[in-house]
């Protein structure tokens, strides 16, 4: 199935009025992304989305076309990959890197970077906050890769921007909190019906906020 693959910008009369939701992950900049998608209000959300380092572009991989309007710029085309097994790609992911523990019976995700650091600190074990985030990290994109039809070559991970994450919610005002962590490396496709799905589909938690989203380029 072929999805859109669209580069979306804001236009010049959307940067001042919408330039503070290009700061962060933030819920504003959510809704911003569904409210180019009109019609469908109730629909399940069917696009994934990066915002990119110059702050005002957002990179997308939908279902459907996106829709500009005053304050963003679409620019558009078809996205259906040719993936075989043994492709070799150079990739980038914002990720919100998550691990599923049990407490008290019932399942909770945790920060792969603050999990390690209880389990150090526990263990006796002292390292600094860059070797915990380096090697969470990496450990979390190893795992996620195995489940999602390819390899990584952990030597070629460069891990940077982990951070903390807090946004507000418009129709109650609760609290989200979320870490990130962006990581770009080179892979190999193992399974290429996996590895289109997570194209497609994307990799994590937090997708809503632009986390998950895998961009490739063929080495």
């Amino acid at each position: 199935m072929s999805h859109y693959f669209s580069r979306i910008a804001l236009t010049p009369e959307g940067v001042d009025y919408k330039i503070r939701m290009m700061s962060h992950h933030s819920y504003d900049l959510h809704k911003e992304m569904w409210n180019l998608f009109p019609g469908e209000p109730d629909a399940d959300r069917s696009f994934l989305y990066s915002i990119m380092d110059d702050g005002k572009t957002v990179l997308m991989v939908s279902e459907r076309e996106p829709v500009f309007n005053n304050y963003w710029s679409v620019e558009s085309k078809s996205y259906d990959p040719v993936i075989s097994e043994g492709d070799s790609f150079r990739f980038r992911i914002c990720a919100n890197p998550t691990v599923a523990n049990s407490v008290k019976g019932k399942h909770q995700r945790h920060d792969v970077v603050m999990n390690l650091k209880r389990k150090m600190r526990e263990e006796g074990v002292e390292l600094s906050q860059n070797e915990i985030v380096q090697r969470a990290v990496t450990e979390w994109m190893v795992r996620k890769a195995g489940l999602n039809g390819f390899s990584v070559d952990e030597n070629s991970l460069l891990i940077h921007s982990y951070e903390k994450n807090e946004t507000f919610k418009q129709q109650n005002g609760k609290k989200i909190v979320f870490s990130t962590a962006t990581i770009e490396g080179s892979l190999t496709v193992k399974d290429k019906d996996k590895f289109r799905k997570a194209l497609f589909c994307g990799i994590g938690s937090a997708k809503g906020f632009g986390c998950g989203m895998l961009m490739i380029r063929r080495i």
